[in-house]
């Protein structure tokens, strides 16, 4: 009996070591350039994860932004932080502006973000009624059918 927990505790350390060693040594680290680091300083001194998230962490009152590069070049990027819109759902605060250099940096970031292997992490959000409503409405998606099968009703 005492053998057998030695060997069983000798074959779980190994197993850990073997697993963890495993772990480390296929780990893709990307490169963090100076322009990633200052976008995230950008980040930070504007307080983006108060409203928005990355990775699904950080505040949920607007849009999670880990992928924003996919959908947006640069150019568009810094048109909406020059022209500054209204951030819903107040009627007079405006989004913060940046400066072409700021807008550089973080666009940096988003695309360090938009890179990192998150395994199709964060999941789509779900909606709410209302956003589904509003959203149906403008046609940008559509009403499923709850029961194709049945036409017309009773």
């Amino acid at each position: 009996m005492k053998y057998f927990f030695v060997i069983s505790v000798a074959v779980v350390l190994l197993s850990f070591f073997a697993l963890t060693g495993v772990s480390l040594f296929t780990l893709k680290t990307p490169e963090i350039s100076p322009a990633v680091v200052a976008g995230k300083k950008v980040w930070q001194k504007y307080g983006c994860a108060g409203c928005h998230s990355l990775l699904g962490m950080g505040a949920y009152l607007a849009s999670d932004l880990t992928y924003i590069t996919r959908k947006h070049d640069h150019e568009w990027i810094y048109r909406f932080f020059a022209r500054r819109p209204v951030m819903p759902p107040s009627k007079k605060k405006r989004h913060p502006g940046l400066s072409r250099p700021e807008t550089a940096d973080i666009f940096a970031f988003f695309t360090f973000v938009a890179g990192l292997d998150t395994q199709q992490w964060p999941p789509k959000p779900m909606l709410s009624e209302g956003e589904r409503k509003r959203l149906e409405q403008s046609g940008r998606i559509k009403r499923p059918e709850i029961m194709p099968e049945i036409k017309g009703g009773r």
